[in-house]
This record gives C-alpha cells, sequence and structure tokens, in this order.
C-alpha cells in the first residue's frame, strides 16, 4: 500500500493523481470514453458481478417523451462486458463482446439515473455467459439481457 508521502509525490509530479495509485474504479471512470460521453459510473466491481449506473439526460431521448433504445441497448452492452470483465480482470485479460439480447419491459420517459446490475453465469475459457438488469430510478425493472463475452489477452 502506498504511503501518504508516495500519493503526494505521485501527484506532484504529474499534475494530478496518478493511474498508479488511483483506485481501479474511479481509473476505470476517467479512462472510459463511451462511459464518459453517455454518464456511466462504475460503483462495484467484485467477481462474478457489478453495478453500474447511468445518468439519463435529454440528450439520451428519442423524442421529447421517451429514451431512445439505442441508449439503453447500448448502456445494457457496457453491464455485461463489465459483469465478464469482473471475471477475468485479475488475469489480465479484457472482454468483447460477441453478441447479446435485451428485452425492453417499460419505457424510460424521463430524467433519472439507471441502475445496471450484471452477472457471471458461466466463465468458460473462451466464452462468460452473463446477465444483466436496468432499473430505473424508482427501483422498477427497465429492460434484462443476457450475452456471450469472449476474453481476450490484453494487448491483442
Amino acid at each position: 500500500m502506498p504511503t501518504s508521502f508516495q500519493k503526494r509525490e505521485a501527484k506532484s509530479n504529474t499534475g494530478g493523481e496518478s493511474p498508479f495509485f488511483m483506485d481501479p474504479i474511479e481509473r476505470y471512470n476517467r479512462g472510459n470514453a463511451f462511459g464518459l460521453e453517455n454518464n456511466l459510473e462504475l460503483e462495484e466491481i467484485e467477481p462474478g458481478h457489478i453495478r453500474y449506473t447511468m445518468k439519463v439526460e435529454k440528450k439520451h431521448f428519442a423524442t421529447p417523451e421517451l429514451v431512445h433504445g439505442g441508449a439503453l441497448a447500448g448502456f445494457m452492452d457496457a453491464v455485461l462486458s463489465l459483469a465478464a470483465f469482473s471475471a477475468v480482470k485479475d488475469e489480465g485479460k479484457v472482454v468483447a463482446t460477441v453478441e447479446f439480447k435485451i428485452n425492453y419491459l417499460k419505457a424510460v420517459k424521463r430524467e433519472c439515473t439507471l441502475t445496471g446490475l450484471g452477472k457471471v453465469i458461466k466463465k468458460g475459457k473462451q466464452i462468460i455467459v452473463v446477465n444483466g438488469e436496468i432499473l430505473d430510478g424508482e427501483g422498477s425493472l427497465v429492460a434484462t439481457g443476457t450475452g456471450s463475452i469472449m476474453p481476450l489477452n490484453a494487448g491483442t
């Protein structure tokens, strides 16, 4: 564990918090361009499950009344991928979506913070099968999804 002196030195030498000393969740949130553009924030990552949020804004709406299904699908893909990543991150691997299916259960009609919950169902060597749920700001189920995610060696 780095000392407070080491943290201060890293901060002063880089003009900000060094990625080496940053909390892994904070490092992910700061480095995820898709997440930054779409107001996604990783809140919890443990082996086999994750909790992710998306702050819905007007830019996510298809009409003045409804959030675009593509915005929800993009969020679901992120939820499913991160769930799979949680199972292989300690092995130095990254993941890529092979396919996923989403079921829309309820329209999102206002700006709110959605919560995505992802869970690994089966971790294989070639494919990780995952499930996900998206809940609205009141805790109602908005969408469910299932995906097949491929683990890859980082840098390939």
